[in-house]
């Protein structure tokens, strides 16, 4: 990693300027990043529905618990753009599946609740230290606070209205089934809320949809956070001074 080829300017960052900036590279490579998050979502929720399809609310909460899974893709994709140029879809899967195995069983169980999920996950995934050496990784950083644990609980929220949103949007475009009273006054009835079996049906595929967008942004801001906390730590904005006093 050479900091003097990073794409934004190397300087210490408030915490929500590096939430901003995170979002200023997910909007740098966003159709990226969803394109490549629907290549991988896409079919697991097939195969999930091959294996659930009369438990549809199954579906639901494994892709949920899997999302730590997801986030890899842009983690990858924004270290290696940061740096250097952005890869291809096609490159992010191929390292996606080359390191599937690589802290796995952490990712899933001990840290899968963490409210520093996104922050911390670099440690493991992009710097590949072992347990030890991880571990104080994490001391260090975390050392000064992670100011970032609301993060979690606003993507849920944001996450939950998009899905509600999503699932509304989907119902407008069916056509409406009309019931004639005695009064000769239509009454119209929501089709996905109408049928509970169809709404759970069609409820993984907006979660599908709502995931490609908000898992990769939080995913960026994470990773932005841990850029900030790194520059700060470790000086980065003076060994890049000192390069340019020496050049």
């Amino acid at each position: 990693m050479k900091i003097d080829q990073a794409k934004i300017i190397i300087r210490p960052r408030s915490t929500y300027e590096a939430i901003d900036l995170g979002v200023a590279l997910w909007r740098q490579h966003a159709l990226l990043l969803i394109r490549s998050s629907l290549t991988l979502l896409i079919p697991t929720y097939l195969i999930l529905l091959a294996i659930f399809w009369n438990y549809p609310v199954f579906i639901f909460i494994i892709m949920w618990w899997l999302k730590p899974l997801l986030d890899r893709l842009p983690l990858h994709t924004l270290s290696v753009a940061l740096f250097a140029h952005a890869p291809n879809a096609s490159a992010s899967l191929k390292y996606w599946f080359k390191n599937f195995r690589h802290h796995l069983i952490n990712d899933l169980l001990l840290r899968r609740l963490s409210p520093m999920r996104s922050y911390l996950m670099p440690i493991y995934q992009l710097e590949r230290s072992d347990r030890k050496s991880a571990k104080a990784r994490r001391k260090y950083l975390s050392a000064k606070g992670y100011e970032g644990n609301t993060l979690i609980f606003v993507f849920m929220a944001l996450e939950a209205l998009l899905t509600l949103g999503v699932l509304f949007f989907m119902d407008l475009m069916i056509p409406v089934e009309i019931t004639h009273h005695s009064n000769f006054m239509p009454t119209f009835e929501l089709t996905f809320f109408a049928d509970e079996m169809l709404f759970f049906r069609f409820m993984p595929i907006a979660y599908l949809l709502v995931l490609s967008v908000t898992e990769t942004l939080y995913a960026s801001i994470g990773f932005s956070l841990y850029i900030n906390r790194r520059i700060i730590s470790e000086g980065w904005d003076l060994e890049l001074g000192f390069k340019c006093r020496i050049y």
